[in-house]
């Protein structure tokens, strides 16, 4: 998915307010068209590029700004063809090239000039590692080399991997003795080896079939394909490559593991949960929570996300996803009702999802709501015998005070399991402005409503327990 805008001869691409200004000037001789476009990575949650068109001015040249808070790969398109830079915060880049053969052609001066000649040769040599890639799942979306998925899909496993270790061997070691700067020698290295590793997983992907479950779960490891790199590291998550290996890691486990019968994206879950820690876990549940919501699992988001709002500690990922799902994740009370884990008055952790099957009678109340209280001593009866005939009570405090919670309920009488929220959270996920307030969950774990003017409430709450 790509954004297009048309700007001028000066340019300021502006990330953040801490972003540094980079100059740069592009001069193409024989051009194919008045125009040049850069694009970078946008969003490492859906691999979207952001790109931008430069009009070539006098003498085909173009002199630009660009404002960047983070070292980072930019591509350059000229007509059909296309090349890949490094950009540091400290570069100064002039780049000139001949439009007829422009990675023959392509020469870079200035500070920074001698990592992208570097750069220039081995796009030269191996093409694989910068030309348009492609692959693709929806829920952890990645792109790769084309070609080389090609390989894949006809080469056997030892052919295929030693391609990979051959030609990740030779990009390393040219990269000896050049003199790159440390940013992008650390970047490239980087690249290269989560690039071979990444790709040798999409092998087994696309290859599933000659491997049994017990063999694919294990295969990255007796195979060796992630050795010497960490798949945890939480300093290469705005890393495109890294991103794209982990996704190509979390492909593998979902194909060799229980499948959970939700979906798809529930088995991607339950993957990383498992493999992955700290602030890596938290990326790739963002990214699956993100893409979830874009092709329409909402499943996933109403069981799993409040909880993960409430718990992940990155803000830069609650943001991002308030941002894009906050609107459109609001309240309905028209639909399933939202996921919470609470700890009970024994300090045991409780789960809607663990009622799925029953007909839930929610409350939420707090010690100093009089009207709650005065619900509570009014509706003991009729509570009672909704416990009888099968329906579950839960009833949540929004006290921050557990000592003056379980005082008011040790002499109010409140049939049902209890619940506490001190940090009121289950208010926002539950849209509550004001107490009480009362919820019916039927047998799937949906809202419903009683029909309007019910006479018998107990006869109408039974109806919904024999559904």
């Amino acid at each position: 998915m790509t954004r297009f805008l048309t700007i001028l001869v000066l340019f300021i691409v502006t990330h953040s307010a801490t972003a540094k200004e980079i100059r740069f000037s592009v001069r193409i001789d024989n051009p194919v068209a008045e125009y040049f476009s850069l694009s970078f990575t946008d969003n490492l949650y859906n691999d979207e590029e952001r790109s931008f068109r430069f009009t070539l001015k006098s003498e085909n040249e173009s002199h630009f700004l660009i404002n960047m808070d983070a070292a980072s790969m930019v591509k350059l398109q000229h007509g059909e063809q296309v090349f890949w830079f490094f950009v540091d915060l400290d570069d100064k880049l002039q780049i000139h090239f001949d439009a007829t053969n422009m990675l023959e052609t392509l020469n870079f001066r200035g500070y920074g000039a001698q990592n992208n000649n570097f750069l220039a040769r081995l796009q030269r040599d191996f093409p694989g590692i910068t030309i348009p890639r492609y692959f693709s799942r929806e829920l952890l979306p990645t792109i790769w080399d084309a070609e080389m998925l090609g390989k894949a899909d006809s080469m056997s496993e030892s052919e295929f991997f030693n391609l990979i270790d051959e030609q990740r061997r030779t990009q390393l070691s040219r990269m000896n003795g050049i003199g790159l700067t440390t940013v992008f020698s650390v970047y490239l290295r980087n690249r290269i080896n989560y690039h071979a590793a990444g790709l040798k997983l999409l092998y087994l992907t696309i290859n599933q079939w000659n491997y049994d479950a017990a063999t694919l779960s294990t295969k990255y490891k007796t195979a060796g394909i992630l050795t010497g790199l960490n798949k945890n590291d939480s300093h290469l998550i705005e890393h495109p490559d890294f991103v794209a290996c982990i996704s190509a890691f979390v492909y593998t486990q979902a194909l060799s593991g229980p499948k959970d019968l939700r979906g798809d994206e529930f088995t991607y879950y339950d993957v990383i949960n498992k493999h992955f820690t700290g602030k890596v876990r938290d990326f790739l549940l963002t990214k699956l929570f993100f893409n979830a919501f874009r092709f329409g699992k909402q499943d996933l988001l109403t069981e799993y996300y409040p909880n993960f709002r409430k718990d992940c500690p990155y803000q830069e990922f609650k943001v991002f996803l308030d941002q894009n799902l906050g609107v459109s994740l609001a309240f309905d009370d028209d639909g399933p009702a939202p996921a919470f884990s609470l700890p009970d008055e024994y300090g045991q952790e409780i789960s809607l999802s663990g009622f799925r099957g029953k007909v839930v009678y929610l409350s939420f109340w707090a010690t100093w709501c009089k009207p709650c209280l005065e619900g509570f001593e009014k509706s003991r009866y009729i509570r009672e015998e909704l416990q009888k005939k099968g329906v579950v009570l839960i009833n949540i405090s929004v006290d921050r005070s557990l000592a003056t919670w379980q005082e008011t309920m040790s002499r109010v009488p409140m049939p049902g399991i209890n619940l506490i929220s001190q940090d009121n959270e289950i208010l926002r996920i539950y849209d509550i402005s004001s107490l009480p307030v009362y919820h019916i969950i039927d047998k799937n774990g949906n809202f419903t409503y009683l029909p309007e003017g019910a006479r018998n409430v107990l006869e109408e709450f039974e109806r919904l327990v024999n559904e």
